[in-house]
């Protein structure tokens, strides 16, 4: 047998005893420090019977300590627990309050300088004392590495402040928003947190207020940002405080880079410039760096809206160099370049510096990167996967989210051979980027619908969304979008500053270098996005080169669409009101029966493209429902149909492969005048929403147009019947609006001639009446 010292085991044991005991001593002395801790500890105590002892006992601490603390806690408040509380203050109240007042009002002094004033009015203050009371109220002390547009990225931030949040937290909780808001206002600087929005504003002061709406950023409606920015930039300058007025005012060009309006972006520079020389020095120092770089920043955007474009390149070209002179690269500043190299469309650029900001930021920023990453750069580029796989992670701003999602989709379903499901993707992406107030995300979504358009070879309808988008810009003055559409409908141009932009480039080697100079360009310069989308308003560069027999490079689905192929057909149908269809813009003339109609609509409202498909099952159970020969009585009437339309039998086939029949269409792009209608409506609404009301009602009048009487008169199938009762009330319904909406612009006789016409199509429609018979007697 072993002979074990058993003595020596027990000494062991006794040593890892007492370490353990230690380690809970001083996890115990840890814990207690937690104003969190000593919260709960309070709270336990008063909201129970407990004794002190009682409670000592349930954490583990002693009775005299939970009887300091609830003391402390009754006289003075929850901010008694917090560790700092008991310390004294070195530096009197007034002194900190003057000290702040004059680096409010004079942006750009120099620290002695400063102390040489306090000096001249009875303040002696150390160098080393005055810079800390500066940094502890946000106006020194900048963490290099997080430089920003917004100054509450930048700032140091004292530990103390994980106790404030415990504090404010707390009180929240019991419900005393207005004791919170108090302790809140103590404060010198705020962090972004959502304890901001969890207090109502009117409780806050100047400068948790301006903290609160920076953090809104990109969440709220920008017009209601600019709104609300100006009139907090308004009230420092009431109050004198010019560096928080300079910290809006940063925010407001921001918001305006977004907007496009140069003339407000070049005022609004020239008030915030004048606000930084103020006082004694206007030396670009460490501390007003971030403010002077956003200020070349938003003036490059304003240049760009200007069509300024070699000049905002030159202004870009320069922020890239302040940025390589710091010996810590702040990624934050990185990133607003990144965005103006990306308006500027040097896209190689702008994806180099994203790639280096991509490891130094937080994941929320990291995944908006990510989005610009996909949209601008790899998806543009061709590099579809890659993007695809970035997006599922990526954020937008709110106010960006939806518009620019939709519009990504649209343009990935326009190059996979999809213009019906790009329509209704653009059609999205306008609703979102009217309702937030997005001026560009508006036009690009105008030039998707025009692209989807021309790829159908409606060029009618795309050059129709052209002339308004031309209207729309001349509006907003963004003159590079009116060259840029004056090209694709082959008009004249000038030579223009525009030619930096790769976009305005590779349209012009379309339209004079024919296709393999353009597709050069646009591979090279990363922008095939942009070559799929404006090759479909110069087909003839394509057809040439087919000719000619050489390779297209192209991806068989986008070369199958109408506009490149001869033997794909397009099929219009026109319901609202008697039937007319239009094969290749042909009028086929020809009576047929009620059920043929009804089958052609449901085929083209079901599968409108190729590669679509639609259950045999659902057609006859629609149409047969209790017929037994209902699958015969289907392919008598599909090969009805396609003798009608005049197409071989594989355009518009069953397919029995799969688990069930389906019937597939093969070669056909269907349009209707009820999609038109929906299409226009909703441009109507989206333009009437962003505060166009003479472009909005052109959109409504053309849309009522549409209808030439009531759909569906003799067809009494249930798809039928529920289509044309859904088309009647949505009818019914925007047309009440409209007249409505005329009536608060003081137009009764396009509201007159509207309801008038849509009550013969809807006799029994009491509320039209009623709105007809005041405007009559009105």
């Amino acid at each position: 047998m072993l002979n074990i010292d058993i003595s020596a085991h027990l000494r062991l044991l006794k040593l890892i005893l007492t370490i353990l005991y230690k380690i809970d001593i001083m996890f115990t002395i840890m814990v207690n420090k937690s104003v969190d801790f000593r919260l709960k500890v309070v709270k336990d105590y008063l909201s129970n019977t407990h004794s002190l002892r009682k409670t000592a006992k349930n954490f583990n601490i002693n009775y005299r300590t939970v009887f300091r603390w609830v003391s402390k806690f009754r006289k003075y408040g929850p901010q008694s627990l917090t560790t700092g509380y008991n310390r004294t203050n070195k530096t009197d109240p007034n002194t900190v309050r003057t000290i702040i007042e004059l680096r409010e009002r004079y942006p750009g002094i120099p620290l002695r300088k400063l102390r040489h004033i306090l000096n001249e009015r009875g303040i002696k203050i150390s160098l080393g004392a005055l810079w800390k009371i500066l940094r502890n109220s946000g106006y020194a002390g900048f963490s290099k590495n997080r430089l920003s547009n917004d100054y509450t990225d930048y700032l140091s931030y004292p530990e103390s402040f994980n106790e404030s949040f415990s504090i404010i937290q707390f009180l929240l909780n019991e419900g005393r928003s207005i004791q919170a808001a108090n302790y809140l206002n103590e404060l010198e600087v705020f962090p972004k947190n959502k304890i901001l929005e969890n207090i109502p504003e009117g409780y806050l002061n100047l400068k948790r207020r301006i903290e609160r709406h920076l953090a809104q950023f990109g969440r709220t409606q920008i017009e209601k940002y600019l709104d609300s920015s100006k009139n907090l930039f308004e009230e420092c300058l009431r109050q004198k405080f010019y560096i928080s007025a300079i910290r809006v005012g940063v925010a407001i060009l921001v918001a305006l880079s977004w907007v496009g309006d140069k003339t407000e972006l070049f005022n609004w520079k020239e008030r915030i410039e004048a606000l930084l020389n103020l006082g004694y020095s206007k030396r670009i120092s460490h501390l007003i760096f971030p403010i002077r770089f956003s200020l070349y920043i938003a003036e490059a955007f304003a240049l760009i809206y200007a069509n300024k474009i070699k000049d905002s390149l030159k202004i870009a070209n320069k922020c890239n160099k302040m940025l390589l002179r710091l010996r810590i690269l702040p990624p934050n500043l990185m990133s607003d370049l990144a965005m103006l190299y990306i308006s500027l469309e040097q896209y190689q650029k702008a994806e180099n510096l994203i790639l280096k900001i991509l490891p130094l930021v937080e994941q929320s920023k990291a995944n908006r990167l990510k989005g610009y990453l996909a949209g601008f750069i790899y998806f543009p580029r061709g590099e579809f996967k890659k993007a695809i796989e970035l997006l599922r992670t990526s954020e937008m701003y709110d106010w960006l989210r939806n518009s620019r999602w939709f519009r990504f989709r649209g343009n990935y379903y326009l190059m996979k051979g999809s213009p019906s499901r790009a329509i209704m993707m653009q059609q999205k992406a306008l609703n979102a980027a009217t309702k937030e107030g997005l001026p560009e995300e508006i036009i690009h979504s105008y030039l998707g619908l025009a692209s989807a358009y021309a790829a159908l070879n409606e060029e009618n309808k795309a050059n129709y969304l052209l002339k308004k988008l031309k209207l729309y810009i001349k509006k907003r003055n963004l003159q590079r979008f009116e060259t840029l559409a004056n090209i694709l409908q082959n008009k004249k141009i000038e030579s223009s500053d525009l030619l930096p932009l790769s976009s305005i480039r590779l349209v012009m080697l379309l339209k004079t270098k024919g296709y393999s100079y353009a597709l050069q360009y646009a591979r090279k310069n990363g922008i095939m996005l942009q070559f799929f989308r404006y090759l479909l308003f110069f087909p003839e560069s394509l057809h040439r080169r087919i000719q000619k027999g050489k390779p297209t490079d192209l991806p068989m689905a986008f070369l199958k669409l109408p506009i490149f192929n001869s033997k794909s057909i397009t099929i219009d149908i026109k319901f609202l009101g008697s039937l007319i269809i239009s094969r290749n813009q042909i009028s086929l003339k020809q009576k047929i029966s009620p059920k043929i109609e009804s089958l052609i609509i449901h085929i083209a409202d079901r599968i409108p493209e190729p590669y679509l498909s639609v259950p045999i099952k659902t057609l006859c159970e629609n149409f047969w429902p209790k017929s037994e020969s209902a699958s015969r009585n289907l392919s008598h009437l599909l090969t009805q149909i396609r003798r009608l339309l005049q197409i071989p039998t594989h355009f518009l086939e069953i397919d029995c492969k799969g688990t069930e029949p389906v019937l597939k269409n093969n070669n056909l792009y269907f349009t209707t005048d009820y999609q038109e209608f929906e299409q226009t409506i909703t441009r109507a609404k989206a333009l009437q929403r962003a505060g166009e009301w003479s472009f909005a009602r052109k959109e409504y009048l053309r849309a009522f147009k549409l209808f030439r009487g009531e759909p569906f008169k003799k067809n009494f199938d249930n798809w039928s019947v529920d289509l044309r009762f859904r088309i009647l009330s949505q009818l019914e319904t925007e047309a009440i609006s409209f007249a409505k909406s005329c009536l608060e612009h003081g137009n009764k006789n396009d509201a007159r001639k509207i309801l008038q016409k849509v009550l013969k199509i809807i006799p029994d429609s009491q509320e039209v009446k009623g709105l007809l018979d005041g405007l009559m007697v009105g």
